[in-house]
């Protein structure tokens, strides 16, 4: 009886393993047709490409260390709005302007017009920086801050569009005049996707523009005085344009 058993267990389980070990090695094949696949990872790695241009902003970040030279180590003022502080709010036929849900909600029901609200705070140097969005916007449209504001007559304000333009404008008296005509920017971000960190530095007669951390220009010519702070919206073709603010702050600049 063990005899028999010793003879008859091996051929069985042999036959069953050279068929096993068969088939995986026949896998190899299908793992060929893989290798093209490779191939196209391969191309992938072209796409590393526009990878190496990512360290780029690198770059807006010591812009934005430069903005802030000769800044004083805390701000003159930063607002959040989560709590009624500082702003004007005001609600009419034509504008309105309301801390809601923690952001500045600025409304303009006039075509070709432009609404602004300033808070208490005034300083002659300083780099003044906020969030601004625009949830529906025509062309030429857009929102800004508004800087070295003696009244609501006299003020300047850098203002960027929804189609990415910039300029930078001086009311006098009530005049609008152009300091620097509208501009093209691919650093700003268009509308319908309008949400933008604006910054303005301002020492002396220069006001140097930024747009997301990136630098703009410098443009000479500014009045130097003492000023208040605000945040503006501009209408041109939509017969409603509401602007939203956020993350305010100006920190003061010793020349």
């Amino acid at each position: 009886a063990p005899t028999e058993l010793a003879t008859v267990a091996p051929p069985p389980t042999l036959e069953p393993t050279a068929t096993v070990a068969a088939a995986p090695t026949r896998g190899a094949t299908p793992t060929a047709t893989t290798a093209p696949v490779v191939a196209t990872v391969a191309a992938t790695a072209t796409v590393a490409v526009p990878t190496a241009t990512v360290p780029a902003p690198a770059t807006p970040t010591v812009v934005a260390q430069l903005a802030m030279e000769g800044a004083s180590a805390e701000p003159v003022f930063t607002e959040e709005f989560q709590i009624p502080n500082y702003w004007d709010q005001f609600s009419d036929g034509t504008t309105r302007g309301q801390i809601e849900d923690g952001v500045y909600r600025l409304t303009l029901r006039n075509l070709d017009s432009a609404a602004w609200a300033l808070n208490g705070i005034g300083r002659r140097d300083f780099y003044f920086s906020g969030t601004a969005s625009i949830a529906q916007c025509g062309t030429n449209e857009g929102t800004g801050l508004v800087f070295r504001a003696v009244n609501d007559l006299n003020f300047f304000a850098f203002i960027i569009s929804c189609t990415g333009t910039y300029k930078l404008v001086e009311h006098r008296n009530g005049v609008v005049s152009e300091l620097l005509p509208w501009t093209v920017s691919g650093a700003i971000s268009r509308y319908p996707a309008m949400r933008n960190r604006i910054g303005v530095r301002v020492v002396g007669q220069l006001a140097s523009l930024y747009v997301n951390d990136v630098f703009l220009t410098s443009v000479a010519g500014v009045e130097q005085r003492r000023g208040r702070f605000g945040v503006l919206v501009k209408s041109n073709a939509s017969e409603v344009v509401t602007a939203e603010f956020d993350n305010l702050s100006a920190f003061e600049i010793q020349p």
